[in-house]
């Protein structure tokens, strides 16, 4: 009878440990080291430990490979048999990432070295904590040392991708200000490690980078690091300061794992990244977004609810144009459109709390008297608070811009006018040489074949000049300083405003 029971206990415990055993096998990455009660974090070079069968395999800090060999003892330790080779030293460890996994992974003496070890799973990341206890001077102590599991990576990561949206706190904001240069997302094989990415990104006026540890749907951030650099607060860089702050750093410690999932082919791939903790996630494509805001806009029609629609006539092309320049006086941005009639300058603010808004502050219309059909309903929903705090959307390919009141009233935009054959406003070619402007303005006039005449009016929507553009300046040092926009116009019912800041 004791036979059989003894025999039980040893088929338990040879059970135990090669589950225990089977946990340990594989390849793992160092994190952080914890010695004599000093947490040493992020080795600026890998140091990888490699679990096969019963030998232990060190890719070290300075480029050694050290062998080594253990038993389990227990579900939760293991014996350190022995280590091969001397220990290296190199400049770049002044922290001893190079000494300390020697000493923890070999043994001091002839007797084996016991070795405490706990195996954890969070958020998809498999963790190793190898705990080595010792005597010094009578009193207990021991070093730690943390580490990551390395698993298949998905090369599909590899390349570069484009920002489209980000979702937080389950609102969606989309990336409205891509092109080829900002919120790119490239990753790359870190030399030397086939299962380190290295990845960098760019944003309106920072950028990011750091490095990952790939699996099949899970990614670790080991670190992460950003430039500081200070900039105004237009539109695309409060959705920087979102997706840096609320996604890719949201008060997390790293290492900290991310899950991910790729979808489509070629380029038609999309990357989602999902932070596991509260459901925040990026979605990237292959090609860079289309949808911009800081464009010029043309209106195609305004449906305001229990009225008909207004379809704007295809001889007018009415607009705004949102810029990305700060007003020196209000330090907000700076738009400025046209009616049928009248023109206006105007302040604006984007609001990224939940969602996408838009609100046009400060308006300054022009105030000639108009029979227009639509200009007065226009302005009257994007010009004038509190209701003019808009929802907007950028659709069909980023040809489309809508633009939501409190009322629900809607102007609906289009990224080209309706008519481009007597208003093309490409033949007039009236651009500032300077701009700000001190005494005189500076024109570059295209060859239109008619004489030019201008209005210039102040940010009040008031006239201050008209005259005959006889030359291709204009001098201006009687106004005050301050922000104006001028009107050009021709015999040929052409016509284009711009703006400009008298200093």
């Amino acid at each position: 009878m004791k036979q059989i029971y003894l025999s039980t206990l040893l088929l338990l415990f040879v059970s135990v440990t090669n589950s225990q055993d089977e946990l340990l096998q594989g390849e793992w990455v160092l994190d952080s080291i914890f010695d004599y009660d000093i947490l040493i974090e992020y080795p600026v070079n890998s140091t990888s430990i490699n679990f096969v069968d019963d030998e232990i395999t060190i890719n070290s800090f300075c480029g050694e490979i050290y062998l080594s060999s253990y038993i389990v003892t227990s579900d939760t330790t293991i014996d350190i048999i022995d280590i091969q080779g001397p220990l290296a030293t190199c400049p770049d460890d002044t922290q001893n990432f190079e000494i300390l996994p020697y000493i923890v992974l070999g043994n001091s003496d002839a007797e084996p070295d016991e070795l405490i070890y706990t195996v954890s799973e969070t958020n998809g990341i498999t963790n190793l904590n190898l705990y080595s206890e010792f005597i010094e001077n009578g009193i207990p102590s021991g070093s730690s040392l943390f580490l990551t599991k390395v698993t298949t990576p998905n090369t599909s990561l590899i390349g570069s991708w484009y920002l489209d949206s980000i979702v937080i706190d389950d609102a969606i904001y989309n990336n409205i200000y891509n092109n080829e240069s900002l919120f790119e997302l490239e990753i790359n094989a870190s030399n030397g490690a086939e299962n380190i990415y290295d990845f960098s990104g760019f944003g309106v006026c920072n950028a990011f980078g750091g490095t990952i540890l790939p699996g099949q749907s899970h990614l670790t951030f080991t670190d992460l690091n950003f430039t500081l650099q200070d900039c105004d607060d237009t539109p695309s860089m409060i959705f920087e300061q979102l997706y840096y702050y609320s996604f890719l750093n949201d008060g997390q410690n790293y290492p900290f794992g991310f899950s991910f999932s790729i979808t489509g082919e070629n380029d038609n791939q999309i990357l989602s990244i999902t932070n596991p903790t509260n459901g925040n996630k990026a979605v990237y494509g292959k090609t860079p977004n289309t949808e911009i805001l800081t464009r010029t806009w043309y209106l195609s029609r305004i449906e305001i609810p229990g009225n008909p629609t207004i379809e704007i006539p295809n001889t007018e092309s009415p607009s705004i144009t949102l810029t990305n320049e700060i007003n020196p006086i209000t330090f907000r941005n700076t738009a400025f459109g046209d009616g049928e009639c009248n023109a206006f300058m105007s302040d604006y603010e984007v609001s990224l709390s939940n969602g996408d808004y838009i609100q046009l502050l400060d308006f300054s219309p022009t105030l000639a008297f108009c029979e227009s059909d639509y200009e007065s309903e226009y302005f009257n929903i994007i010009g004038f608070p509190p209701n003019n705090f808009c929802e907007f959307e950028i659709i069909n390919n980023g040809t489309t811009l809508t633009v939501t009141d409190l009322l629900g009233a809607r102007l609906v935009f289009g990224d080209e006018p309706l008519s481009i054959s007597e208003n093309d406003l490409s033949t007039t070619l009236v651009s500032l040489k300077n701009n700000p402007v001190n005494s005189k303005m500076n024109l570059s006039v295209g060859q239109t074949g008619s004489k030019l005449s201008y209005k210039l009016y102040s940010i009040e929507g008031k006239l201050v000049k008209e005259a005959v553009l006889n030359s291709e300046s204009i001098y201006v040092d009687d106004l005050n300083s301050g922000l104006y926009f001028i009107r050009f116009f021709n015999n040929l019912n052409q016509e284009q405003t711009t703006k400009f800041i008298k200093q």
